[in-house]
């Protein structure tokens, strides 16, 4: 890295190539770039806003976000550090969307199964909003909705506001909040979101029951929890890394980490390296060096709903239920839990990307 930024700062001739592979690999504006103002190229401009002027508008948007109840759970104070250090997704453009009805989203995302969810301006809770990909889409759906959103990192919120803004959305209020105070807020929704965020949680039934008396009667909630089947290889992986495993994480000890695994030829990190989120800083933490993290089977689901008398109207994994109709055609609707345990048993690796699924209250 620092013969490149030498490099750079020297050489003329490939002072594009040399920027790119720079910009890759650290944060420029941590470094002294000689000449960088006079390069005219549209894509190192993009660079050049991604790495500087994005760091200035989210330091200048983290003033304007307010924190509500102290975060004291030493898990919550630990996530919401790893967080900070590296918000995690990065992302820059949401996709495509069109106008939509709560019903229609509802309805689209549970399909075979069906109901009347029609909510007039509905209070839309987002718990764990991050970096605000989700919930820029939906806040994009739903212009007559009320969207709070809550983080435990004050730099994910600020990016995600950052791209509210950028995606002219203003709908939305923005609180860094941990979820164990919710309750404190007194405040009730009609839907609630909440994607890949309790499973990090040091109890997430604890968190899971706070969300539930958050929520109106019949109120909507839609989650998303990992698989313990579907992340056997990354649970080996965290087995494999243990002994090697960091006191205090940081960039050179994500990369010791990640070099073990290159080097490594089991079955487990073979898999490993074919997924996306191994080839970027933020997002390997966020894959194998998370700081708390909870594995769920269905079975884990189906006890948890029932204590909570929630109700489970479907998952929303599209490609996993074109699989399963074809596997379990009696199940119309496909809300047999127990279908759905023998389903992934067989297709262990279905629900990879989580179990994305809603309930109703």
């Amino acid at each position: 890295i620092e013969d490149l930024n030498k490099r750079f700062n020297e050489n003329d001739d490939n002072k594009f190539f040399n920027l790119y592979l720079l910009s890759s690999y650290s944060r420029l504006n941590n470094r002294k770039l000689n000449g960088l103002s006079l390069i005219n190229d549209n894509q190192v401009k993009e660079i050049i806003n991604i790495h500087f002027q994005d760091s200035e508008k989210i330091k200048t948007l983290k003033n304007k976000i307010k924190s509500f109840d102290e975060i004291k759970n030493l898990s919550s104070i630990k996530v919401r550090d790893q967080y900070e250090e590296n918000p995690y997704p990065r992302w820059k453009e949401v996709i495509k969307y069109k106008k939509i009805t709560i019903e229609e989203y509802v309805n689209l995302e549970i399909m075979p199964n069906k109901g009347s969810y029609s909510i007039e301006n509905p209070e839309i809770l987002i718990a764990g909003c991050g970096t605000g990909r989700e919930l820029v889409v939906l806040a994009k759906y739903f212009k007559k909705a009320k969207f709070f959103a809550i983080d435990l990192s004050l730099n994910s919120l600020a990016y995600a506001k950052m791209k509210c803004e950028e995606n002219n959305v203003d709908n939305i209020d923005f609180l860094q909040c941990d979820i164990l105070s919710l309750k404190k807020l007194n405040k009730k929704f009609d839907i609630i979101f909440s994607t890949g965020v309790i499973h990090h949680m040091e109890n997430p039934d604890k968190g899971l029951e706070i969300l539930c008396s958050c929520l109106n009667k019949n109120g909507l909630m839609r989650l998303g929890l990992y698989s313990e089947i579907a992340r056997k290889n990354i649970i080996n992986i965290k087995k494999e890394i243990k002994n090697i495993f960091p006191k205090r994480i940081t960039d050179k000890s994500i990369r010791e980490v990640r070099d073990f695994i290159f080097s490594s030829d089991s079955k487990s990190s073979i898999e490993i390296k074919k997924i996306n989120d191994f080839y970027s800083m933020s997002s390997v933490r966020d894959l194998i060096m998370h700081a708390q993290e909870t594995n769920y089977s269905i079975n884990d689901i189906k006890l948890l709903l029932k204590n909570l008398n929630l109700t489970f109207i479907g998952f929303s994994n599209p490609k996993v239920k074109i699989i399963y109709k074809k596997e379990f055609p009696d199940d119309q609707k496909m809300l047999n839990l127990d279908n759905w345990i023998k389903f992934e048993k067989i297709n262990n690796s279905a629900f990879i990307s989580m179990y994305q699924f809603w309930v109703t209250k």
